[in-house]
């Protein structure tokens, strides 16, 4: 291991015009706890809107770029995108053409990304080795015609060749995984993992991609940074880890809100 890094994990902030207040008070606590921790990198493990959000003073659009712009001064960002009803495709493109001492990153599915020394955080092959201190991957919230791509296929074949689809990805990840051994990996999904608990009244949307732990295992990651539930958890036997909503997004949810801060690598603790 390469010392150790520090970072903090949120998910499922849920801004939209309506909940604009609560999402504004909650990343900015977020980004002071991220000052005062110190913390080498942020991630954002998707559903950072609950809906499609104009760029307007209405909306608070400008405020949500201002606290944005704010993580990013303190901490390179990570993100994937989440559920396509919340985080509609492009949404965190204005993030990237932020003026800050940091970048904004995009994790895309299969790809390997690298964060180094100096807080830069870059896509494919590290650029020198003793630079790089964690390897991370990211899966989006991926819907089934991501693996049957318009084909016709009968209801048990569809599920079998989405099972195949996403055991191949999770293989290849897990093959980046092993050309790197040295380095402390996280991998960052949004969607739902067998054996996690809902919020209550949460109802997770029909037709969804569920995830086993012994799925997840085969990547040997040493943080799984997890969005979708919105209930803070560990799923059993995994360093996996929903770090909840920021605050109440469904009726009904009554558990404690907050976020994660991790540190991996030597002696590595969460």
């Amino acid at each position: 291991m390469k010392g150790q890094v520090k970072f903090l994990h949120t998910a499922d902030i849920h801004y939209s015009r309506d909940k604009q207040e609560q999402a504004l008070q909650s990343l900015n606590v977020l980004a002071r706890t991220a000052s005062q921790e110190k913390v080498d990198l942020i991630i954002i493990a998707g559903d950072l809107f609950d809906r499609p959000v104009n760029n307007t003073a209405s909306s608070g659009f400008p405020g949500l770029i201002n606290v944005i712009q704010d993580l990013m001064n303190i901490a390179p960002v990570v993100a994937i995108t989440g559920t396509p009803t919340h985080d509609i495709p492009g949404c965190y493109e204005p993030f990237k053409k932020i003026k800050s001492h940091h970048g904004f990153t995009i994790l895309e599915a299969g790809q390997d990304y690298f964060l180094g020394s100096e807080g830069m955080v870059w896509n494919g092959d590290p650029i020198d080795a003793d630079r790089s201190r964690l390897l991370l991957f990211g899966i989006p919230e991926i819907s089934k015609q991501y693996f049957l791509k318009d084909k016709q296929l009968g209801q048990a074949e569809a599920d079998e060749a989405i099972k195949k689809g996403m055991r191949e990805l999770l293989l290849g990840l897990a093959a980046i995984r092993k050309q790197h051994p040295d380095i402390p990996c996280v991998l960052v999904y949004h969607g739902m993992v067998a054996g996690a608990t809902l919020s209550n009244n949460q109802v997770m949307p029909a037709g969804g991609i569920q995830l086993g732990k012994d799925d997840l295992a085969l990547v040997g990651a040493d943080y799984y940074a997890l969005g979708h539930v919105h209930k803070a958890q560990q799923i059993e036997g995994l360093p996996a880890y929903y770090s909840g909503s920021a605050f109440p997004v469904d009726w009904g949810e009554q558990d404690l809100k907050c976020f994660n801060i991790v540190e991996i690598g030597e002696d590595q603790h969460e």
